[in-house]
């Protein structure tokens, strides 16, 4: 019974409302062209609105993306061989929980590249791949980081590997694995985090250290292979032991001085000479016979 009064009730209002509205219209003497008028002007201005709104979901940056991921020769080795490898897997459709160029999802792209590129096992999904990595803030991205998506709960659902000038590749479900901006409006609503593989960053550390490149330096016209030759011929000529030759005294009678020779000893010298030979003699017979009397 109540509910039959509420409708009703809501019927007579809009009753009422009509008639006021048509005999408003009536004593103001509007024609009808003058109402068709006006909802043209309605209708006109509801599609520009939309026209607006639609230009203003574009505004991310509508550079064109590159065909192939561009490799540098002044980048690291573990760099070159992560760019070179995801480059190979353009192209390959989509196909969830695949790992192989038939078909491969998102986080199998990735676990893909790592292990074939440099040896890197990556977890299996993108949740726990970015539990994995450090993290690394998104504007000193590096090529080769991971960057990773949540859908509006939170929870991430997506991964792809950054490389360079504001681009990613990673494997879509619409179009299989290509490279798209981060700038695009779907992912920088839905960016949650970028990480840093740990064992691809030491990679980095070991290619860039200065012990690799010292050598190298340290003679800009000579190799390190002569520089090291020449330092071993100089060690041994170091080394090496004078020659010594004994003289027999014959020899030493037949030798005659020239003029630029110095004079031979005189008869003093030779004197004193012979009485240290003596000395010497004697303090030997001295020390055997007491060594002999004692025994």
């Amino acid at each position: 019974m109540l509910i039959h009064f509420s409708v009703g009730l809501v019927f007579g209002k809009l009753a009422v409302v009509s008639y006021l509205c048509i005999h408003y219209i009536k004593a103001m003497k509007l024609k009808s062209d003058v109402i068709v008028f006006m909802c043209l002007c309605v209708l006109l201005s509801g599609c520009g609105v939309k026209k607006s709104a639609s230009v203003a979901k574009q505004t991310y940056d509508k550079r064109p993306l590159p065909e192939h991921v561009s490799v540098s020769g002044n980048m690291a080795k573990p760099t070159q061989a992560l760019l070179n490898e995801v480059d190979g897997w353009l192209g390959v459709p989509y196909k969830y929980a695949g790992e192989d160029k038939r078909g491969v999802d998102c986080s199998g792209l990735t676990m893909n590249v790592f292990n074939r590129a440099l040896g890197i096992k990556l977890p299996r999904n993108s949740a726990k791949q970015q539990q994995y990595c450090s993290a690394v803030s998104k504007s000193d991205l590096a090529p080769g980081d991971l960057v990773f998506f949540a859908n509006s709960s939170g929870k991430v659902n997506h991964v792809g590997m950054y490389i360079g000038s504001g681009n990613m590749v990673h494997a879509s479900t619409s179009r299989g694995v290509i490279i798209s901006s981060l700038s695009e409006n779907y992912y920088v609503r839905n960016f949650h985090s970028a990480g840093r593989v740990e064992q691809y960053f030491a990679m980095l550390k070991k290619a860039t250290s200065p012990a690799e490149t010292t050598p190298m330096r340290l003679d800009p016209v000579n190799p390190p292979e002569q520089l090291h030759a020449v330092k071993q011929v100089e060690k041994n000529v170091v080394k090496a032991p004078a020659a010594v030759t004994s003289v027999p005294a014959s020899a030493l009678k037949s030798v005659r001085f020239s003029a630029s020779t110095p004079p031979p000893a005189t008869a003093t010298a030779m004197d004193e000479a012979r009485r240290k030979v003596l000395d010497e003699v004697v303090e030997q017979k001295a020390d055997s016979i007491l060594s002999s009397f004692f025994e």
